[in-house]
């Protein structure tokens, strides 16, 4: 399958916007979403500039996070093009979702990344086996596949794992 069309399946653009939308209505949720997810799990590209947005402008001190604020820091950072513009900013603020449902949206949003992510590494792991029959002298050997692969999942399973705890230690 290709990776950017499994992106656009797994790609959770509701759940990814109730977690800004959430952000925005209740900023301290920010230190929810940033201890439990990281940029790359924001499938949506529109989404991820908005959270490195949201992310410079706390970093920065910014308390009260607003559309003005984000469209500012978006043109200081050459990502006009890729927040959506201000009618989506601005539907993000007006949507009509609960802040303290956070963890939910946060639980989906990392699902869908995790998914993704076991979907590169089995390309990956897949293209190194394609690979090697057309190698000459046998450079990968099926234990080194295998040790690939054991690394390749464990470290997904690190990460969603990590997700998983910090949702219930939150609730």
């Amino acid at each position: 399958m290709d990776l950017s069309k499994a992106k656009e399946i797994f790609a959770q653009t509701g759940m990814e916007a109730a977690v800004l939308a959430c952000v925005f209505k209740e900023p301290t949720n920010y230190f929810e979403v940033e201890a439990k997810l990281s940029e790359n799990d924001f499938l949506r590209e529109h989404h991820r500039a908005l959270w490195t947005i949201v992310r410079t402008l706390v970093r920065e001190g910014i308390t009260s996070i607003d559309t003005a604020a984000i469209l500012n820091q978006a043109s200081i950072l050459s990502l006009e093009k890729e927040i959506g513009g201000y009618d989506y900013i601005t539907a993000l603020f007006d949507k009509s979702i609960d802040p303290s449902n956070i963890d939910f949206y946060i639980q989906r949003v990392s699902d869908a990344s995790t998914k993704l992510k076991v979907l590169r590494a089995t390309s990956e792991i897949a293209e190194l086996t394609e690979q090697n029959k057309s190698l000459t002298g046998e450079t990968l050997t099926a234990t080194d596949l295998v040790e690939h692969a054991q690394q390749q999942f464990l470290q997904i399973s690190i990460e969603a794992q990590k997700s998983e705890d910090a949702v219930n230690i939150s609730t």
